[in-house]
C-alpha cells in the first residue's frame, strides 16, 4: 500500500514539475524575445539576448520547483483538503488510520483530471505575448528600425585610449 502511494505521489510530482517548467519554458521564451527586440532597437549584439534569458530560466526553475507544494493541488479538489498533505507526511509511517487514509486518498487521487494543473488561461496571455514581441521583431528587422547604432558607437569610439591618456 505505502508502495502504489509513493508512486501516486511521484507521479503527482512529475506532472507538476513537467507543468511548472512549460509555465517557466514560456515565460523565458517571452523574456528571451523581449530582450532580443530590445537589442535590436540598439543594434547591440542581438544574441547576447541569451544571457538574461538563460538566467531567469534557472532562477525560475529552481524557485519554482523548489517552492512547490501540494497546497494548490488540495484547493482546486477541496475534497482532498488537508488529507494528501497528511498522506503525503506520514508515508513512512504505518497504522491502520493511516491506512485508510492512504485509501481514501489514492481513490481521490485517481478522480483527478492531471490536465486541470494547466493553466490554460496564462498560457494562452503568454502565447499572445511572444506572437506580439515576435510581429515587433519582424517588423523592426524588415524596415531596419535602430535607435541608437550601438555597435558603430563602440567601434568608432576609442574607449580604452581616452582612459589611457588620463
Amino acid at each position: 500500500m505505502a508502495g502504489d502511494f509513493r508512486k501516486a505521489l511521484q507521479e503527482i510530482d512529475a506532472v507538476r514539475n513537467t507543468v511548472l517548467l512549460l509555465f517557466v519554458f514560456l515565460d523565458t521564451s517571452f523574456v528571451f524575445l523581449a530582450t532580443y527586440f530590445v537589442l535590436i532597437l540598439f543594434n547591440f549584439y542581438p544574441i547576447l539576448a541569451f544571457i538574461p534569458a538563460l538566467f531567469y530560466f534557472v532562477t525560475q526553475a529552481y524557485k519554482q520547483v523548489s517552492a512547490k507544494t501540494l497546497k494548490d493541488i488540495e484547493e482546486k479538489y477541496p475534497d482532498l483538503k488537508e488529507k494528501l498533505r497528511t498522506a503525503a507526511d506520514t508515508v513512512n509511517q504505518e497504522n491502520f488510520m493511516i491506512l485508510r487514509l492512504r485509501t481514501e486518498v489514492l481513490g481521490l487521487i485517481k478522480t483527478i483530471a492531471m490536465s486541470s494543473l494547466i493553466n490554460t488561461k496564462k498560457i494562452a496571455i503568454t502565447l499572445g505575448k511572444i506572437l506580439v514581441v515576435a510581429f515587433l521583431i519582424v517588423g523592426a528587422s524588415a524596415y531596419n528600425i535602430q535607435i541608437i547604432d550601438m555597435q558603430d558607437l563602440l567601434q568608432n569610439t576609442d574607449i580604452f585610449g581616452s582612459l589611457r591618456d588620463k
